[in-house]
């Protein structure tokens, strides 16, 4: 699981990073896409020996997730003040599993990057009246996505689902670069 770690300041946060609790390969199976909430703010800082990263909202909260070494890998490429977003999914009172982590404008288009560590299949497709995940939308593109492997795509909408399975493109994409951390599979498809 990816923990989630809200505090003051940062040194609290590198610390939280140390008792946190152990990976999860995947959630369950969900109907339909699954709920997401997103964070936005710039890069406070990468702690690549605790596999930490600490993001600032615009408000001055910080925020730490505790993420598998190659999402931290990426993100450390990036310098401390740069915009970022984290996409994460609520699993329980106290966890919660990043899917992606997105710095945008450093792209001319959406740029996606496996760091989940498996292979996975990224789904990509229209918004229908500016809205993604929505019912009956037109069918989109889906490629395979090896690990460590990077794709350019077009497409409004995106999600990604561990090779073999599908889910529904509920994301909105945008020019940047999207970080894939984890992803899920859902019993609907496109």
């Amino acid at each position: 699981m990816t923990r989630l770690l809200f505090g003051a300041g940062a040194l609290a946060l590198i610390v939280a990073f140390m008792a946190g609790g152990p990976f999860v390969a995947a959630q369950g199976l969900t109907e339909g896409p699954l709920v997401h909430t997103s964070i936005e703010g710039v890069l406070d800082k990468v702690v690549t020996r605790q596999d930490g990263l600490v993001l600032k909202t615009d408000e001055g909260r910080r925020i730490g997730w505790k993420l598998p070494a190659p999402v931290i890998e990426e993100a450390a490429k990036f310098e401390p003040g740069a915009r970022m977003w984290v996409i994460y999914r609520k699993l329980d009172d106290n966890n919660q599993a990043v899917t992606a982590l997105g710095f945008p404008g450093v792209e001319d288009a959406p740029v996606y990057v496996n760091a989940t560590g498996n292979p996975i299949v990224l789904r990509t497709g229209p918004a229908v009246d500016g809205e993604c995940g929505v019912d009956n939308a037109p069918a989109g593109s889906e490629q395979a996505l090896g690990e460590g492997l990077i794709t350019k795509d077009l497409s409004e909408c995106w999600c990604c689902a561990p090779e073999g399975e599908t889910c529904a493109p509920s994301n909105r994409s945008g020019k940047g670069r999207i970080v894939l951390a984890q992803c899920f599979k859902s019993r609907r498809g496109l």
